[in-house]
């Protein structure tokens, strides 16, 4: 069974519990030095959960079966846009805080939490009315912005992209890795790294036996529905435990067990990964609306030097999908064992590498296997590559690492830099 024994660093609030304690945290926040932590009092005493600690690493002996996630599709709806009762909002100053809180307060809204580093706080109202009456009263002066929904990418649709016929596509099983040009022993690849991975939060797994693993929980409660995106952040994280079994993995829950979350959640997740002292985090995760605040989340953690991996998305669209088409973010493509571009692949600009991620062998919970498709398998290929090449001491950070995978990627598709293939497909035989 997974458990989330560990919590947020930022706690959340339920409700303003009086100007004199807000006007504290006012205080606090807009002195505190970025990247810190803010802990607000509240009267009742905190579980146990809301403290970050080192877990011991994972060892399962329970038999591997096979299941495939591929045949499960998501239901027709119509498309997810925002938490529609909550804002997020930027702030300048303290006086600024204040003012705009007690208006919150007078609208029905409450306080949630804070990313201090970003200057930005959460919102929760009554009602969507609420939150809108709240907004119009801001005027053009503040920056307010919608949670708007993010989500693992679909399983892959075989039939998208120009309602083309079926794709014949060939898969990699267990050969990804020498697809990839990783021959010999690679055992102490990622060793001293530490890799984030957003997702839905990790199962214990014998994948990980070897690996250093803390989790964070920045969802919160038990799910009450679980389906198979409750096991898509341990596959995730053991498709990048491939390529550097050596690294330590901070594992953030930003998703539910149906593979869905917010924009706050995820710039939260993002600013947590980096204060922690993540080199490089993997974002297999999407959304068609641009938020400010994870935009800004990324420039965050960009700025210091940490690579961002995201997964481009299952829908074989060109549109933009986000945090994926950022500046300074590694959208990743998937292609079969072909070197086919899969169809289902999401295409653009935003996409800079192609990684395999046509039934690629991962971890899934009871220590069981999967053949997984789709980019959210592709991207961690380069999240673990970037662990691998730091940890030899070939690149100085994240950053400096994705521009040796870069000029390293083999060309596919149309000559140079292309909007299937970006820079190419990840190949690591002329760097190791």
């Amino acid at each position: 069974m997974k458990s989330f024994p560990f919590r947020s660093q930022i706690l959340p609030l339920t409700a303003l519990v009086g100007l004199f304690v807000l006007c504290g945290w006012v205080a606090w926040m807009m002195s505190t030095a970025s990247g810190e932590v803010a802990r607000l009092s509240q009267s009742e005493p905190q579980p146990a959960h809301h403290s970050i600690e080192e877990s011991t690493p994972f060892t399962v002996d329970s038999p591997v079966v096979e299941i495939d996630t591929t045949e499960h599709m998501p239901a027709e709806e119509e498309p997810l846009t925002y938490v529609p009762d909550e804002l997020i909002l930027k702030v300048g100053s303290k006086e600024e805080v204040i003012e705009l809180l007690q208006l919150a307060l007078a609208n029905g809204g409450e306080f949630v939490d804070a990313v201090t580093a970003l200057k930005t706080f959460r919102l929760r109202f009554d009602s969507e009315d609420a939150a809108a009456r709240f907004r119009d009263q801001l005027g053009d002066s503040y920056q307010a912005e919608n949670n708007h929904l993010v989500k693992a990418p679909d399983y892959p649709d075989y039939e998208t992209r120009d309602d083309s016929e079926p794709q014949t596509l060939t898969g990699f099983g267990t050969n990804a890795l020498d697809w990839l040009g990783i021959s010999g022993d690679h055992s102490e690849w990622g060793a001293g790294v530490l890799v984030a991975i957003l997702d839905t939060g990790m199962y214990a797994h014998d994948s990980f036996a070897r690996m250093t693993v803390s989790q964070l929980d920045l969802v919160g409660g038990a799910d009450a529905v679980v389906t198979d995106y409750d096991s898509h952040g341990t596959a995730v994280a053991s498709v990048s435990a491939q390529v550097a079994p050596a690294s330590d993995i901070l594992s953030i829950r930003v998703l539910d067990s149906e593979g869905l979350g917010d924009s706050y959640t995820v710039a939260q997740g993002i600013v947590t990964a980096v204060d922690s002292g993540a080199a490089v985090i993997n974002l297999s995760v999407g959304s068609y609306s641009d938020s400010a605040v994870l935009g800004e989340a990324v420039a965050y953690a960009v700025n210091q030097g940490v690579a961002v991996i995201a997964a481009a998305g299952n829908d074989g669209s060109s549109a933009p999908s986000y945090p994926a088409a950022y500046e300074g973010v590694v959208g990743v493509s998937a292609v079969d064992a072909e070197g086919q571009i899969a169809h289902f692949s999401n295409y653009g600009n935003a996409v800079d590498l192609a990684a395999p991620g046509v039934d690629v062998v991962a971890a899934w919970e009871d220590s069981a296997s999967v053949a997984m498709s789709g980019t959210s398998a592709a991207a961690p290929f380069v999240t673990g590559a970037v662990a691998a090449l730091l940890s030899t001491g070939q690149a100085a950070n994240g950053v400096e690492a994705i521009t040796m995978l870069e000029s390293h990627a083999t060309d596919l598709g149309t000559a140079g830099v292309d909007a299937d293939f970006g820079y190419g497909a990840l190949q690591l035989g002329q760097l190791f």
